[in-house]
């Protein structure tokens, strides 16, 4: 019994030391902390770091168990005095030091790709995830780290850890498709029967001699084909049988031209009159050719005149015009008139002729040598 009296005042003695100690890091939210005994003195600076409340500090044999603090994001380094001496952090402060932890972002892009990949990050970065893109698809958001419901906004907020993973989710675009026959000059009341074309998606028919049009909304990488069928009387100027690959809107017109020629109604050359060296620097004949006609059928395109060649002198290339003035000089070695002729083409590339010799309405024949005069 006398030996429990005179050990228990030292036991309380050791209790009374201890206990302030664990009491006073029992607060995890502060980070710097006083310790003062009647002997020892100093101070622990987390620097950023937390201290739990299930650590304590314990001084024996002048050794002090320091405690760890925690930092979310980084890695504790240790304290700026390495060295657990009561003795050699007495009367100073000890400062936590940190590294920065870098963290992953992992990306399945399912055949996307981005332009700014975003591959690492810390718990202090703040930041928008990039959006993908793939060709014929459109993006509808990220799963993963973000969760389960796909989201096209992804924002890491400060303060975020660990490795993160996302997956790119796609819908297949689709595209329109219109395809419309153009009959040349056919009315349409007048009926649409043998224009017609059948369309195939991916080898499959799916609209056999359709009249008139087809239209349908195809997903992006569809194999397209559409064949065009010959009418009597028609040519086909477009295409008779085309394959596509669906990577935009397409619009399709297959055109069927007559084959009705043009008619030309009037055709009549004038001698305007004779240019005199005297008074001018040419010296000939202003000729002046006139074309008239109508197509019934897809109308006409052009007209086109032209002299032909006499003898061993020139003539004149095919050139377009309505109402034509001939400038240019030609040089004559016979006495003789000249052959106009005129040339109507229609929208469907039929073409008439039509020829007038002009000494049959006028004489171009003069002594010796005679100058016409044609050009454009």
């Amino acid at each position: 019994m006398k030996k429990l009296v005179k050990i228990l005042p030292l036991f309380i003695a050791c209790l009374c030391v201890l206990l302030p100690v664990y009491s006073y890091f029992s607060t995890s939210s502060k980070v710097i902390y006083n310790f003062k005994s009647k002997k020892y003195n100093f101070k622990i600076n987390g620097n950023g770091g937390i201290y739990n409340n299930t650590q304590g500090l314990v001084i024996k044999n002048n050794k002090v168990s320091l405690p760890i603090p925690e930092r979310n994001g980084y890695k504790f380094l240790g304290y700026n005095i390495n060295s657990d001496n009561i003795n050699d952090i007495n009367n100073k402060e000890l400062n936590a030091k940190w590294s920065i932890l870098t963290y992953n972002i992992n990306y399945n892009l399912n055949g996307g790709y981005l332009n700014n990949k975003k591959d690492t990050y810390n718990v202090e970065d703040e930041f928008l995830l990039e959006n993908p893109n793939k060709d014929g698809n459109i993006f509808i958001g990220w799963t993963g780290s973000n969760g389960n419901v796909p989201l096209r906004d992804v924002y890491v907020k400060k303060g975020t850890t660990g490795n993160l993973n996302y997956v790119a989710n796609w819908n297949k675009q689709n595209f329109t498709v219109n395809i419309s026959s153009i009959i040349q000059n056919v009315l349409y009341e007048n009926g649409l029967d043998g224009f017609c074309f059948s369309v195939w998606i991916n080898e499959i028919l799916v609209a056999d001699h359709v009249v008139d049009y087809y239209n349908d909304e195809i997903e992006y990488g569809t194999k397209l084909k559409v064949i065009v069928y010959d009418r009597e009387g028609y040519s086909i100027k477009s295409f008779k049988e085309n394959t596509w690959i669906v990577n935009s809107n397409i619009n399709i017109n297959p055109i069927w031209y007559d084959d009705i020629s043009p008619i030309i109604t009037s055709f009549s050359v004038t001698n305007l009159g004779y240019y005199d060296p005297k008074y001018s620097d040419l010296k000939g004949w202003n000729i002046r050719v006139y074309i008239n006609g109508y197509d019934t059928g897809t109308g006409i395109f052009k007209y086109q005149t032209w002299l032909k060649p006499f003898g061993s002198g020139t003539g004149a290339l095919r050139k377009d015009g309505n109402d034509r003035i001939l400038k240019n000089v030609l040089y004559l070695e016979e006495e003789s008139g000249r052959t106009f002729c005129a040339y109507a083409i229609d929208n469907a590339g039929n073409e008439s002729e039509r020829c007038f010799l002009g000494s049959d309405k006028y004489s171009l024949s003069f002594y010796l040598y005679i100058y016409v005069m044609i050009g454009v």
